[in-house]
């Protein structure tokens, strides 16, 4: 679920502005900004205004942000949590924010005291709640009203991933928002699964952990509780076979005193991370219970293995051992998330702008695959689902870099230096450079025995700041780098917004 979306429309392009403006590192035209932020001149010049008074009442040192008419806008902070706390800044006091944060915190809404309360008219909380609706939709979500009184509807599983979503994405990193679970008792239930486990979580994971279950307990505590009917009765088996033969259950209450029902659903959430399958049930094999039940999940696992090996023409044993697993539990994990929860993903998100740019080949690729897949299954969920296609193009990383489909981009290298040092400068350039980009790096010695014409060259890379070879490359773009014993990250930044910008 994409946040962003519940912000409005002001906030959101904000926020689009910010983290253009943030990744770029370095002046943005306004008419850059524009195409990419998907906004007129005028449009972007009006946000950017905004954004400098807000950054000057947001009064942090280590943020500052500048409009030049030449140069076009700069945004400067220390590190990225900044840019995170002036975004949650920026949205704290956003109506449709409080809203959803009363729905989970009290279950409910009156609207009369609500707006009193909140200085903000009816007719503008029910606009807000309109809007929240359309958003929800895709979810099978709706925030309904009994008189005056406005509750969350919808299957209590949908309904906690949403709430999921929405403080995940809101304050992961930043702030924890549920005053009412310990952040030190659900650390305790972590430390106890690590420990018994003998394995660890990801930062990141532990992180995601505590939101989801501080999330399901605050819901199970207030009476709304999941229904198991919901899911298909395979899934059940073979989350009691975990359940008997782990002492998650255990662990789970000498913390939490919750429900089986609850250990179920935390179980079906942990089922959608590949990790849980090599970490913590290592001595299960829970795709052979999979197949056994022939569960939807599994067919669904058994013709992605096939169609995209034969798709890509890919080699499965060229793998190692460890990525051929991780290739194997990745992909049964996405495939049980889409069987089990079918409209978390569904709902419209952010394009991600950047990876669409350098990836276009591949994209095309991965949605004609879906196709393939949707004629496989006849299952709709294959269809312009975007959750996927991301999914999909990193399943493919695990065979091939993700450019490995794109355009070749040709770069000549020069340097006002010594042999050696010129040598290691190109090797240095490549690693840092292919990493995103399918490009050739070439010296003037190489041009000429591998015979590469000089219009073929799409980038002149040089450290003199003169292009000395303009005469000869006078198609090509030409960068200047200033380098002093390293690259800095500004060098880096400018080698790939010119290598994002000019030839994808």
């Amino acid at each position: 679920m994409d946040i962003n979306h519940l912000y409005g429309k002001n906030i959101k392009k904000k926020i689009t502005l910010i983290n253009i403006l943030y990744n770029k590192h370095d002046w943005v035209t306004t008419n850059e900004l524009a195409k990419q932020a998907k906004l007129d001149r005028k449009t972007v010049l009006k946000y950017v205004t905004e954004l400098e008074k807000d950054i000057e009442l947001f009064d942090h040192s280590k943020i500052y942000i500048s409009f030049s008419k030449g140069r076009g806008t700069i945004l400067n902070a220390d590190n990225p949590l900044i840019i995170q706390e002036f975004i949650l800044w920026l949205i704290k006091e956003n109506i449709a924010i409080k809203i959803v944060h009363t729905l989970f915190f009290e279950s409910s809404l009156n609207i009369t005291t609500w707006s009193y309360e909140n200085y903000v008219s009816v007719s503008t909380v029910r606009r807000t709640i309109n809007e929240l609706n359309k958003n929800f939709k895709p979810l099978n979500i709706n925030i309904t009203s009994k008189k005056s009184t406005y509750y969350i509807s919808g299957e209590e599983k949908d309904i906690r991933y949403m709430f999921y979503a929405f403080f995940w994405n809101t304050y992961k990193g930043i702030h924890w928002p549920f005053k009412n679970i310990s952040k030190n008792k659900l650390n305790d239930l972590l430390k106890d699964i690590s420990s018994v486990y003998s394995t660890s979580f990801s930062i990141q994971g532990e992180e995601q952990l505590r939101f989801f279950m501080a999330v399901n307990i605050t819901r199970y505590f207030q009476n709304h509780h999941i229904c198991l009917e919901q899911f298909n009765s395979n899934y059940k088996i073979i989350n009691l076979n975990i359940m008997n033969n782990s002492k998650i259950n255990n662990i789970i209450k000498k913390h939490f005193l919750i429900s089986d029902s609850e250990i179920h659903f935390l179980l079906f959430y942990f089922q959608t991370n590949g990790s849980f399958y090599s970490r913590f049930v290592k001595e299960m094999n829970i795709l052979a219970l999979h197949q056994k039940h022939h569960t939807e999940s599994y067919r669904y696992f058994q013709i992605f293995k096939d169609e995209f090996i034969r798709y890509f023409d890919l080699d499965i044993n060229s793998l190692s051992k460890n990525d051929k697993k991780r290739f194997e539990t990745s992909t049964f994990s996405i495939h049980y998330k889409i069987s089990l929860f079918p409209q978390i993903d569904k709902n419209p998100i952010e394009e991600d702008y950047t990876f669409e740019l350098l990836y276009p080949k591949l994209l095309k690729h991965i949605e004609n695959f879906m196709m393939v897949m949707y004629n496989e299954t006849k299952n709709c969920i294959f269809l312009n689902n975007s959750f996927l296609r991301k999914k999909y193009s990193l399943l493919y990383e695990i065979f091939h870099p993700l450019h490995f489909l794109e355009q070749k981009i040709f770069i000549y290298f020069e340097a006002d230096y010594p042999l050696m040092i010129r040598w290691s400068l190109k090797k240095h350039l490549e690693s840092i450079i292919s990493t995103y980009f399918n490009v050739s790096i070439y010296s003037i010695d190489e041009l000429e025995n591998y015979k590469i014409p000089y219009e073929d060259i799409d980038l002149v890379i040089s450290t003199i700041p003169t292009n000395t070879q303009s005469h000869k490359f006078q198609n090509s773009s030409f960068i200047y780098l200033n380098y002093k014993n390293r690259f800095t990250s500004y060098d880096i930044q400018l080698k790939n917004s010119h290598l994002t910008f000019l030839f994808y």
